[in-house]
């Protein structure tokens, strides 16, 4: 391997376009623009060539995968089920076990300890953020209000980096709120 030179090892036609990828292990998840099915799992075990695992219908264009364990967690433009969960323990055969409407379209994913962090395309409150302690069954533990439409996010261990679109702030830092001790509801950043 040498970054300097990349080449390519192996491709995988997915007859439509790609719009999250995810991997995991041996596994690829992979959202797909095609009204058949929308997520593709891919072994890619060997890179020279890759082969199809499974595909699932979730109804909505994906545009966010995480995994967290044996979890998938998908964020969709679907208005009513905007993250859906799955069960992956065996890749080649996924199965949605719920879906959560979070008010707006989901735009990334992001897990940091018990917490999937989850920007929306929603003006006010745009990240949500939920409680995965309990894997198939998040909660959702508040919504923070960043001045903007969430569309991107990344965790340390004490914060939460979102991109948002509004006014060319591009991004704001949010100090995580320790929500062992935060009572539920809505929280208004300095930004």
């Amino acid at each position: 391997s040498n970054p300097s030179n990349p080449r390519s090892l192996g491709s995988f036609d997915t007859s439509s376009a790609t719009t999250a990828v995810h991997l995991n292990g041996t596994a690829a998840y992979i959202g797909i623009d095609n009204s058949d099915f929308s997520l593709r799992v891919l072994d890619i075990s060997n890179p020279a060539s890759m082969s199809s695992l499974a595909s699932l219908d979730l109804g909505g264009k994906i545009l966010a995968l995480e995994v967290l364990s044996s979890v998938l967690y998908v964020g969709t433009d679907d208005a009513d089920n905007s993250l859906q969960v799955l069960n992956i323990s065996t890749p080649s055969s996924p199965s949605k076990v719920t879906s959560l409407d979070l008010g707006g379209i989901v735009k990334d994913l992001k897990v940091e300890g018990n917490y999937l962090y989850a920007p929306r395309e929603v003006v006010d409150n745009a990240l949500a953020v939920l409680n995965v302690s309990t894997l198939l069954s998040p909660s959702i533990v508040y919504y923070a209000d960043i001045d903007g439409k969430g569309t991107g996010v990344d965790t340390t261990v004490d914060n939460v980096f979102i991109s948002i679109d509004v006014n060319n702030q591009g991004l704001v830092l949010v100090k995580t709120v320790d929500v062992a001790i935060a009572d539920t509801g809505t929280y208004i950043s300095d930004v």
